[in-house]
């Protein structure tokens, strides 16, 4: 994939093509959205769009192994 994508304005590693995916620890999510955030923001191409998280995501949640978020 040749295009910039990120993650709440921070460039991230992408794997794959057409049907990319991005890893980024919760840890560094919570670090760059605000506290008890319910959309995150992905870019590609210049194009911003809010992804939905799980209520409470970035609150307490302490043990979660993944998460996934689709933009359309």
């Amino acid at each position: 994939m040749a295009e910039i994508v990120s993650v709440n304005g921070h460039e991230v590693k992408v794997e794959g093509g057409r049907k990319w995916r991005v890893r980024v620890p919760m840890a560094t999510v919570r670090a760059w959205s605000e506290p008890f955030a319910r959309t995150i923001e992905v870019a590609t191409a210049g194009v911003a769009e809010d992804a939905d998280l799980p209520i409470g995501l970035l609150g307490r949640a302490e043990n979660l192994a993944m998460v996934i978020v689709r933009v359309k």
